[in-house]
């Protein structure tokens, strides 16, 4: 029913609203300091895969701590294609994102 209507799924639904999320924090849309100080940008290297905005993985011991904002959201923006992630508003930002997912 979803394919036939044209609809996103609900996991790629949340996906995109986590990426739109921290999208919004990182180019400061919305004040998120506290967030926004965990983020660690990484060392430019030429082989990785992904875009140049990368951040660090956070590292988590438990199960639940994993599955939370940033260390669910970061390793997803670390492989969004260049083009996406260097959008300037939120609105194209969810446009190239949705795009992705077709």
């Amino acid at each position: 029913m979803l394919d036939i209507l044209g609809w996103e799924t609900l996991e790629q639904r949340r996906k995109t609203a986590r990426l739109v999320a921290f999208f919004k924090m990182r180019n400061d849309f919305t004040h998120c300091e506290g967030l926004k100080a965990q983020l660690k940008p990484a060392k430019k290297r030429t082989r990785r895969k992904g875009n140049a905005q990368y951040y660090i993985p956070l590292a988590c011991s438990a199960q639940y701590r994993a599955q939370s904002f940033l260390p669910r959201t970061i390793p997803e923006w670390n492989a969004l294609p260049q083009e996406v992630v260097e959008a300037k508003t939120p609105d194209t930002f969810v446009s190239r994102v949705c795009r992705l997912h077709k």
